[in-house]
């Protein structure tokens, strides 16, 4: 099949921001149209000319077709090169939902940015656990200052939740302003996008949407980064931002980590647990709440507080203020469903328990996560009874 992505001309809408967007095209006059929004102080001129991201935005969407691209604009050979090892990867991944696009752009063309004008770190920014760790912990583990994070709306927050966004953009930028990092506010259609090419946002298509943010927004930067969110037990297993998938969607001028991948959760938590400025911002909850960042009693508050007790007792309190004690997390996940990944991480927060002398605390766990698996354990007992009750109904009619 042949395709044709356009760059469309650079616009503002009513409230002022600046739209950045391209137009693929793939016979049959289907199209679709994949868009950034930036706040003017972020846009810069050179941004109209460069193709590279929105080539790495709407690649996915052209994988699902295969066939012949044609970009509008100049790529660098080099990029392109790491770009079809990326395709490799996910064809070898994913082999009935991708296929080889064969790119050819207008003009080839080394990409130079002066190295004297790109200095400090751009990292993603979601308010969650991985993005704090990497905004207190990339300048240590990489020497290079971090100097912009960008907060995506039309990821975890909904394109229809504009007000909480917003509002929790500000809460974000009023503190941040301290620590000389500016926070970048970006609208993107990439979770519509995701739905109508049928990716499954976490194990396929989130990754390469912050990765053309990224390449966007970081013009001007020295490095960027994606804070991981793969576990480092499963180093081989698909996922939409991934350690062996991220650096290959680097590009000369601008190198792309996915950062310390080999940290889990807990120990990710533990860290931050020291950190009383991160812990009074941190977001892991994806419920709205007025004037808090989080609930308190929803598993992953749940998971993230218990964590957070067993690391350093009652750090929690400054995350989790809606949260009267311990005792009522423990009753509220004894009644509240979680599915087996929630459990597994419950699970996690036990053995810590258990290794940091928290005996009584550890056995409530335990209590509760044998409690949790013997009411699945039954689910799945009763589950198989009713199918092979309806297949013994069918042989005998």
């Amino acid at each position: 099949m042949k395709m044709h992505l356009q760059i469309e001309p650079t616009s503002r809408d009513e409230s002022g921001r600046v739209i950045l967007s391209s137009l693929l095209q793939m016979g049959r006059g289907r199209r679709h149209r994949f868009f950034f929004a930036i706040e003017e102080d972020a846009y810069h001129e050179s941004m109209d000319q460069r193709a590279m991201p929105h080539l790495i935005s709407q690649l996915m969407h052209a994988m699902r077709l295969g066939g012949k691209l044609f970009v509008d604009g100049a790529l660098s050979p080099s990029h392109v090169r790491q770009l079809e090892t990326y395709m490799r990867r996910w064809i070898l991944w994913c082999p009935d939902v991708f296929r080889w696009v064969e790119i050819t752009p207008n003009e080839w063309n080394d990409e130079v940015i002066p190295e004297s004008s790109r200095h400090g770190a751009i990292s993603c920014f979601s308010g969650g656990v991985d993005s704090f760790y990497s905004y207190a912990f990339l300048e240590r583990d990489t020497n290079v200052p971090l100097r912009s994070l960008v907060f995506m709306h039309g990821f975890d927050i909904d394109l229809t939740m504009s007000d909480y966004y917003h509002e929790t953009a500000q809460f974000y930028r009023d503190r941040l302003r301290k620590g000389n990092v500016r926070l970048l506010k970006v609208q993107t259609n990439a979770k519509q996008s995701a739905r109508k090419f049928q990716l499954n946002w976490g194990k396929v298509g989130h990754g390469i949407y912050l990765a053309a943010t990224l390449h966007l927004l970081g013009h001007d930067h020295a490095l960027a980064c994606i804070p991981s969110s793969h576990s480092p037990d499963s180093p081989t297993t698909p996922w939409g931002s991934h350690p062996m998938t991220d650096p290959l969607l680097s590009s000369s001028t601008l190198p792309l980590i996915h950062h310390n991948y080999m940290v889990s959760r807990y120990e990710k938590i533990a860290a931050l647990a020291q950190h009383d400025d991160c812990l009074e911002m941190v977001r892991v909850c994806w419920k709205i709440h007025e004037n808090q960042l989080n609930c308190g009693y929803c598993p992953k508050c749940m998971a993230t507080l218990l964590a957070l007790e067993v690391a350093k007792p009652n750090s929690w309190l400054q995350a989790f203020p809606l949260v009267t004690s311990i005792d009522s997390v423990l009753h509220q996940l004894s009644i509240t469903p979680i599915n087996a990944f929630q459990l597994e991480q419950i699970a996690i927060v036990r053995n810590h328990a258990m290794r940091e002398g928290r005996t009584e605390l550890a056995e409530q766990i335990a209590k509760i996560i044998r409690q949790k698996s013997t009411k699945k354990a039954s689910y799945r007992m009763r589950l198989r009874r009713w199918f092979y009750d309806r297949k013994l109904s069918r042989q005998i009619s």
